[in-house]
């Protein structure tokens, strides 16, 4: 007989016990030296370096390497800067801004090949750029500029185009400036910018991403030149014109990754937006409602005792 004498614990009571118990023993010592070789590559680490901080205000050079064609990449240089340190998002991430008197270029990182290739499945490009609030597009602060999406035909008859139409018009003076396709118009409306992102030619058609990329790659470059830091937009081309919106995201996380430029998405507009009764509360009905939900006709239970629904395009005449 080869091997070793089993033991006689084998078929005991307490053999499956014991054997968990063994298993967590040895799981709890591959954790522990886990943490232990952890620790010690940390402080390895931290032997050899110094921790930087920096803080508003700062002065710092961006890191920035770039292939540019005809010219050898030992002769490149791949250090932008000087950058201002305009607010610090966390430990490793700041969002920062050229400094006055800087040239005030738009460059972006990647091609819309390659941006298509890397950025429209599952994966999220966050770069503290985009910020997302469900909020009235037209109440934040004059300190924003507002952008949204229009047909190069500037029929603006629908969606949020209709309300930037009705609330600021100067339809004549965006035909005289005679936009393409991918172009930016511009307005002034008392102490806001406004800019129009021509993104198809008639109000009927759909855009395509490449025409979004290429009025974001001129937006930024006007957003630039008028030193605009604050941006607020709706979700461009994702309501009527149905693109995805994860995608439109990755965009301005891409393209605005290091301007300095804090862009607001309101996915909320309250002038198109109203509720509609549907049933009361179907607990107060059974008499099992905890909540004391008043009856249907009160204003009250409008707001807290029944189920609503946003109604989107308004009640329908037969």
């Amino acid at each position: 007989m080869f091997g070793c004498k089993p033991g006689d614990d084998v078929a005991g009571e307490d053999y499956v016990a014991n054997l968990r118990k063994r298993m967590e023993e040895a799981h709890e010592k591959v954790r522990h030296n886990i943490r232990t070789a952890s620790d010690r590559m940390k402080m390895t680490y931290d032997a050899g370096s110094s921790e930087t901080a920096y803080q508003p205000g700062d002065l710092v050079w961006l890191y920035n390497p770039q292939k540019r064609r005809g010219l050898s990449p030992k002769l490149q240089s791949s250090w932008e800067g000087p950058y201002e340190v305009v607010k610090k998002i966390n430990d490793v991430i700041y969002r920062i801004k050229r400094t006055n008197g800087a040239l005030q270029q738009f460059h972006p990182e990647m091609n819309f090949e390659d941006f298509m290739a890397t950025h429209t499945g599952t994966a999220k490009a966050r770069f503290g750029v985009t910020r997302e609030e469900h909020r009235d597009l037209f109440a934040v602060p004059d300190e924003y500029a507002l952008a949204h999406c229009v047909a190069r035909d500037l029929r603006m008859s629908q969606g949020i185009a209709s309300e930037f139409q009705r609330l600021f018009d100067q339809v004549g003076e965006l035909k005289r400036q005679d936009g393409r396709v991918g172009q930016v118009l511009e307005l002034r409306s008392d102490q806001r910018r406004l800019y129009y992102l021509i993104s198809k030619e008639k109000s009927y058609q759909k855009p395509t991403y490449r025409t979004i990329w290429e009025a974001l790659l001129n937006l930024g470059e006007k957003l630039l030149t008028a030193n605009v830091l604050k941006l607020a937009i709706p979700k461009l081309a994702c309501g009527r014109d149905g693109l995805d919106w994860r995608i439109i995201r990755n965009m301005l996380e891409v393209l605005f990754r290091f301007t300095g430029i804090e862009i607001l998405v309101c996915s909320w507009n309250a002038r198109g937006l109203t509720e509609q009764r549907t049933v009361d509360c179907f607990f107060y009905q059974t008499s099992g409602c905890s909540f004391r939900h008043e009856r249907f006709g009160d204003e009250t239970a409008l707001r807290r005792g029944q189920f609503t629904r946003p109604a989107l395009y308004g009640p329908r005449e037969i």
